[in-house]
């Protein structure tokens, strides 16, 4: 179980590597544009003012966005309104985070987020699935199996759904049926893999191959 464990752990480890070192440079691109601009919009356009002004004729309206930026970028009061909102934002995102429904409905949204949704369910989807590997090839009682794979998903919505989960598996149900029901949080590959597992009885097995599966997924969107 722990060799197994250190493996999974290595890969993860690698994929969290490989997404950073991919997310590196656009971010450090955009930081530095940026800053670029704000020091544009600050020390070099505040000298067209004067000549906008001095013409008095009516400005197109892009022209008039450039100057109203600029008027914004050198006032304290718009960079202190700024601040507030910021940590407003910082204040309402740990008030959020702080329930898992909240977490949920913050994970809904990242979802929708073009590459990061795909990253997002990829991941989180590979991570249940090898721990829940790991766990079920060790004798774990599948209940318990199931709970701590959604914990270590990183998924809210997997975790929300664990005591439903859990209460179809005490009424007798098919973990694949209930997946079914669910199409909103479980991928319908998943559905299948572990459906096909629970016909040969070999969910582990299934379960594996569902993390490598969703583990190339996630390799394709870096």
């Amino acid at each position: 179980a722990l060799e197994q464990l250190a493996d999974w752990l290595e890969r993860d480890q690698d994929v969290e590597r490989r997404i950073l070192g991919s997310l590196s440079y656009p971010i450090f691109v955009f930081c530095l544009a940026s800053l670029i601009m704000l020091a544009i919009f600050y020390t070099v356009m505040p000298g067209f003012l004067g000549i906008f002004q001095e013409m008095n004729i009516r400005l197109p309206l892009a022209t008039q966005l450039i100057v109203a930026i600029t008027e914004a970028v050198r006032s304290p009061m718009v960079w202190a309104s700024a601040l507030i909102f910021l940590w407003m934002l910082r204040h309402g995102l740990r008030k959020t985070t702080s329930t898992l429904a909240g977490r949920a409905r913050l994970y809904l949204l990242l979802l929708r987020v073009p590459l990061l949704g795909n990253m997002l369910t990829f991941g989180s989807t590979a991570r249940f699935c090898s721990c829940g590997k790991v766990l079920l090839s060790c004798g774990m009682d599948v209940m318990q199996a199931y709970r701590l794979s959604a914990a270590a998903s990183g998924s809210p919505l997997l975790q929300r759904d664990t005591p439903s989960l859990l209460a179809a598996i005490r009424e007798g149900e098919l973990v694949s049926e209930h997946m079914a029901r669910h199409p909103e949080i479980y991928d319908h590959t998943l559905t299948s893999m572990v459906s096909a597992g629970e016909e040969a009885s070999r969910i582990p097995e299934m379960m594996g191959f569902a993390g490598y599966y969703y583990n190339l997924g996630l390799t394709s969107c870096i």
